[in-house]
């Protein structure tokens, strides 16, 4: 099977990965967004098999047993993976894979496919994620919880991932990424 094109998009929470993904696969169209499995339940507006696919702990466990994940993580109390097969599916419509998913899966991810290309996002300040947290509607505990593993992240972002962007501005952000994803790719 030929390697995979992906982009890995991480980031510690708040500092807008989804939002940016979102904007990505609008803009650039050869993207093809991989959904995620969690444990987590969903949030306000959140839909199975269009956000995540929300799973019961246990069925989790079993698929990761029979290898059926790519990357897997336990964060924050629940579990989050990266189907093999939405992967395979991907490649077979000959489409760049985009995971938005957290730096364990992406390390986990540059470990089975070398090739793949990992984008670490960063807020423009710790006061701006907070309050990004805040709006999304997070309890404080959780925002304290995710302020303090942010500075694990950012150590991942730095040293593991291929570029880190500030995201400031959205549309700049993501226009940007397209940018650096069509170079990587030998796109125009």
């Amino acid at each position: 099977m030929v390697s995979p094109n992906i982009v890995v998009l991480s980031a510690p929470s708040g500092a807008g990965k989804t939002s940016l993904a979102e904007l990505l696969l609008l803009y650039f169209p050869l993207l093809e967004r991989s959904i995620s499995s969690t444990t987590r339940s969903p949030r306000k507006g959140e839909k199975d098999g269009r956000d995540y696919y929300f799973l019961e702990e246990k069925e989790f466990i079993q698929r990761k047993e029979k290898g059926e994940f790519i990357e897997y993580a336990f964060v924050y109390g629940c579990w989050y993976g990266t189907f093999r097969k939405t992967i395979e599916e991907i490649t077979r419509m000959r489409k760049i894979a985009l995971l938005v998913i957290d730096t364990q899966g992406g390390l986990q991810v540059k470990q089975v496919y070398s090739s793949a290309f990992l984008i670490g996002v960063l807020p423009p300040s710790v006061a701006e994620q907070k309050s990004r947290l805040l709006k999304r509607g997070d309890s404080l505990e959780s925002i304290e919880s995710r302020i303090a593993a942010a500075s694990k992240e950012r150590r991942i972002l730095r040293t593991h991932y291929d570029i880190r962007v500030v995201n400031k501005n959205l549309d700049q952000t993501a226009l940007r990424l397209v940018s650096l994803i069509k170079k990587r790719f030998f796109l125009s």
